[in-house]
């Protein structure tokens, strides 16, 4: 042992400083990496729209065939207004109701006006222009002498994608509120005291339970892709394996169906909903009532006066 090659028993080789090994490029995984991260998150809205349902707020002290009731009148009521007072006002109520809730703002923001309505805003915008339709300009995009050659914003076209957002916000706001607020076996229970046909509330469950263990299966296969994962990878290699996938994904589901199906019967499934939840109408209920047929007089007296 010698001084040159040891020091107090350290290898020399071990003091001597790193070599830098230069920039390593990242690999082409981004991909998977955000596939994994969109299929997870489908998996968390599950956990997340369960954790609100035992929240102690108002709407989930509500009867479920009630409040499923009372929800749908409002998006019927959305869908036939042509008045933009009474969308505005259901916009307001519906967030009332989410602080009553004790759901959470920020994320009803941005799980429902910040998706479909901001979309639909966006992808409209064309069919304001006075090439779609006439009216009163707001400003101009292409000016000339000749006015067939003008082109701008008409404040008519502005105003109804304005309405159809809004209106689109306001429906995806009140089906948000009842699943957020009301578990899931409750709702296709009450929809089974409505007459809906067992047939229909059966399709609906399973969908419901299939777009999560498909999530799952699949968020399963793209975090074994990317474990896998070694170096540079081609894009022909990436098109393929999600082909692969979405093939392996569809054969799966055929092999769940009939198995789901066996399990179900098994457990003593016989079409009809099952739900531990006892229906029982209270207090809460009829003043709930109370409050949403003021509601509806202050909103059809609204529509008449505008």
């Amino acid at each position: 042992m010698t001084p040159n090659n040891y020091s107090h028993g350290i290898p020399a080789w071990l003091l001597e400083k790193n070599k830098s090994v230069g920039h390593i490029k990242h690999t082409k995984t981004s991909f998977l990496t955000k596939t994994f991260k969109v299929l997870s998150g489908v998996i968390q809205n599950e956990v997340y729209s369960e954790k609100f349902v035992h929240v102690k707020g108002y709407l989930q002290m509500i009867d479920a065939r009630v409040k499923l009731v009372t929800l749908l009148f409002y998006m019927v009521l959305c869908a036939v207004t042509t008045s933009a007072f009474t969308l505005i006002l259901l916009a307001f109520i519906v967030m009332g109701f989410i602080k009553l809730s004790g759901l959470n703002m920020k994320s009803y923001l941005k799980r429902v006006w910040l998706i479909v309505p901001l979309i639909v805003f966006v992808m409209s915008i064309p069919a304001t222009t006075s090439f779609f339709v006439k009216g009163t300009p707001l400003f101009y995009i292409y000016q000339s002498q000749d006015m067939s050659r003008q082109l701008y914003i008409s404040s008519i076209g502005l105003t109804m994608i304005l309405k159809m957002a809004i209106r689109i916000g306001v429906s995806i706001s009140f089906a948000y509120l009842l699943i957020m607020t009301t578990r899931w076996a409750d709702i296709t229970k009450a929809l089974s005291v409505f007459r809906v046909p067992p047939l229909v509330i059966t399709m609906l469950h399973m969908t419901y339970r299939y777009i999560f263990m498909l999530s799952k299966i699949a968020s399963e296969l793209m975090e074994a892709r990317f474990l896998r994962m070694v170096g540079h990878t081609k894009n022909k290699s990436n098109r393929a394996f999600v082909a692969n996938s979405m093939s392996f994904l569809f054969i799966k589901a055929s092999y769940l169906s009939d198995e789901l199906y066996d399990a179900m019967r098994c457990r003593g499934f016989s079409g009809e909903p099952v739900s531990l939840q006892q229906f029982r109408i209270q207090k809460i209920d009829f003043l709930w009532i109370a409050n949403n047929i003021v509601i509806t007089m202050v909103l059809l007296m609204g529509e008449i006066l505008h």
